[in-house]
């Protein structure tokens, strides 16, 4: 019987030690992720003699900076590609007006999918690859989904990535 009394009275032990356990465990993981947080945030000031082109966008992996095959006006990066710029075609469609620029701190890819097929285009997961001077792909869009375009309809087509694709020279889609 008394084996049994100080079993009861070990088995809350165990419990406490194991919340402080947990509550220590924890303690350490946040205080991390707050440091982290912390030297991002200090990584992504400007320097003293930062130009009007060079503001302080926070935490963005736009590089406002690299102005190769871009141009950055009022704060806006923007693609200045002559071949990002041509119609392109893609199983019956035509790629018109395609525009990649900055917004949000984030990349975006516009563009209108004009349908010159005798048929509809039933919609499509693609990816959309994009290439450097040399055209070799530097940054890949994937699982972007093309809509439903009917025979003769234009339809307008926005998709976009946190990473840097504005100085493409170029895009394939795939």
């Amino acid at each position: 019987m008394a084996n049994k009394q100080k079993k009861r009275t070990n088995m809350p032990l165990w419990i406490i030690v194991l919340i402080a356990v947990a509550i220590v465990v924890a303690i350490v993981l946040i205080k991390n992720n707050l440091d982290k947080n912390k030297s991002t945030k200090t990584s992504a000031k400007v320097p003293a003699t930062a130009t009007s082109e060079q503001v302080n966008h926070g935490n963005t992996f736009i590089d406002y900076n690299n102005t190769e095959n871009a141009k950055v006006e009022n704060g806006v990066k923007t693609n200045t590609s002559s071949e990002v710029a041509e119609e392109k075609n893609y199983q019956g469609l035509k790629i018109k007006n395609v525009r990649i620029y900055s917004e949000n701190e984030n990349s975006k890819f516009t563009a209108e999918f004009e349908n010159t097929s005798n048929k509809d285009f039933e919609g499509k997961e693609v990816n959309i690859v994009f290439l450097n001077s040399e055209g070799q792909e530097y940054y890949r869009l994937p699982s972007v989904y093309i809509p439903k375009v009917r025979q003769g309809e234009t339809v307008p087509f926005v998709t976009g990535t946190s990473s840097d694709i504005i100085n493409a020279y170029n895009y394939t889609i795939q």
